[in-house]
């Protein structure tokens, strides 16, 4: 896990409200693997290493349409909120840590 605040360019496919910038910044510790799914087309919408708080393994926040690629890379996909699954928005458990 890296310290709060320490961050990593990563592009990003997924477009929210276009524009938008698709170059962000996320935990410096996930960023590769980050990076990684999007490369292979993953829709990733945020993700978060959990800064060692908690019991919790990183996580990424993932569109629905990107379920089925995520369980062929090797991914458990889970529901989020309920909210955010009607939403259309999915969670994974990132494999960094």
């Amino acid at each position: 896990m890296c310290e709060h605040g320490t961050l990593k360019k990563v592009h990003v496919i997924y477009d929210l409200q276009p524009p938008r910038e698709n170059d962000i910044y996320v935990d410096s510790c996930i960023a590769d693997e980050v990076q990684l799914l999007n490369d292979k087309g993953v829709k990733t919408m945020g993700c978060c290493c959990g800064h060692g708080q908690g019991d919790y393994p990183p996580e990424c926040l993932i569109d629905d349409s990107s379920a089925d690629l995520c369980k062929e890379l090797g991914y458990d996909v889970h529901k989020y909120t309920p909210s955010h699954t009607e939403s259309g928005i999915l969670e994974i458990w990132l494999k960094a840590m």
